[in-house]
């Protein structure tokens, strides 16, 4: 996203984030901070090594925990 943003990206409709974890990686509060700044409305793709795959906005990422978890949507 830095680089994005470097390159002067300012429209973001999705950002996808891949780790290798057991359940799908979430983004840190820190790059859920900087994320909300460029819209609420952009989709996260949280996936992990295996393909699990969870999608959310930042918006509902930022949202507590119980109110997070009822909106992402789970393949």
């Amino acid at each position: 996203m830095a680089k994005a943003i470097a390159s002067g990206e300012r429209d973001f409709e999705a950002i996808a984030i891949v780790g290798n974890t057991s359940e799908p990686i979430t983004p840190c509060g820190i790059c859920r901070q900087g994320l909300i700044e460029f819209g609420e409305d952009i989709l996260v793709i949280m996936v992990n090594d295996r393909g699990d795959a969870l999608i959310a906005s930042v918006k509902d990422l930022c949202k507590s925990l119980h109110e997070q978890m009822s909106k992402i949507i789970q393949f």
